[in-house]
């Protein structure tokens, strides 16, 4: 799968030719020789970092993203900044239905929007945004430029302190140390034994990661918070929370209902994911279109 991705970013023009040649380079090794490397990563992430980084700070277009520690950086730049950017930097902010599958291909998760007949999930300026699961704030960041003012639900310690940072370097972005759920509590959140401050979970099991430590942080409802704030409305919902995204909908159903916010949610965390979330939106707003694709759910409710 991995060199397919290659393939396709090389044929989007977003990877040269040597990180293809040092992709398939590394398949070879691996087949005949049993050696394994992780250079074509490495390498990818150093040569897209020097595109962006600046004395002060990443600069990728409009987006002013704080300076990162090695193994954030390389997981941001191999992995989520292409979900969140790769429409933005390189197809010209694009969300049509032939522009996501063709970035569906090489990317990990995909797109955060979608436009065709059935929805229309774009962040629109003077959107009021929801980022569930907001990591460092790449995406709230993306909608600051948008013209948005974004919630950042990130729960998380080490990434809540850079999230922090990243709102200070772009207008309209209210970081809140919490996780959005069906309840209000103080529940365990488990961070994995890999290190990278990409991987924690409400789930003490998750594919894929394994699970050391946990300490408790609060949860919220979406509802009980767009109450407690008095918040006119809600715009779009943007969730990638480790499965937990069904949580967040049990939550959100007055809110739902009321605004029919724009959605964009990731749906592979749990094998069950596409079929709970999708009942889940249509229980509380059976207006809603929902579209599925490879990794996420995309909703909306048509204009009137």
């Amino acid at each position: 799968m991995l060199e397919l991705r290659a393939l396709q970013r090389y044929k989007a023009g977003i990877e040269g030719l040597d990180e293809l040649v040092l992709r398939y380079a590394e398949i070879i090794l691996a087949k005949f020789l049993r050696i394994r490397t992780d250079t074509y990563k490495s390498f990818h992430a150093r040569k897209i970092r020097k595109l962006f980084r600046r004395e002060d700070a990443y600069h990728i277009k409009e987006v002013m993203m704080p300076l990162l520690d090695d193994e954030t950086e390389r997981a941001f730049f191999y992995n989520m900044f292409y979900d969140t950017f790769t429409s933005y930097c390189y197809f010209e902010d694009k969300y049509d239905e032939k522009t996501f599958d063709s970035c569906d291909k090489f990317l990990s998760e995909g797109l955060y929007g979608l436009v065709n007949d059935r929805v229309n999930v774009t962040v629109m300026p003077g959107d009021i945004v929801i980022d569930a699961g907001s990591w460092i704030g790449d995406f709230a960041a993306y909608a600051s430029v948008k013209g948005a003012t974004t919630y950042a639900f990130e729960p998380t310690d080490s990434t809540f302190a850079i999230l922090q940072e990243t709102a200070q370097l772009n207008g309209n972005i209210i970081p809140v140390k919490k996780g959005l759920s069906d309840e209000s509590a103080n529940i365990p959140l488990f961070e994995s034994t890999k290190g990278s401050t990409s991987f924690n979970s409400f789930m003490s099991k998750t594919e894929g990661q394994d699970f050391s430590a946990s300490y408790k942080v609060e949860t919220v409802r979406l509802d009980d918070f767009v109450r407690e704030n008095n918040l006119p409305r809600i715009d779009f919902i943007k969730a990638d929370i480790e499965g937990f995204e069904r949580r967040m909908l049990a939550g959100a159903q007055e809110t739902l209902a009321r605004f029919a916010p724009k959605l964009a949610l990731c749906t592979y965390h749990l094998p069950d994911d596409p079929q709970v979330m999708a009942e889940l939106i249509m229980q509380a707003n059976p207006k809603y279109h929902i579209v599925q694709k490879r990794k996420k759910l995309f909703a909306s409710v048509p204009q009137e």
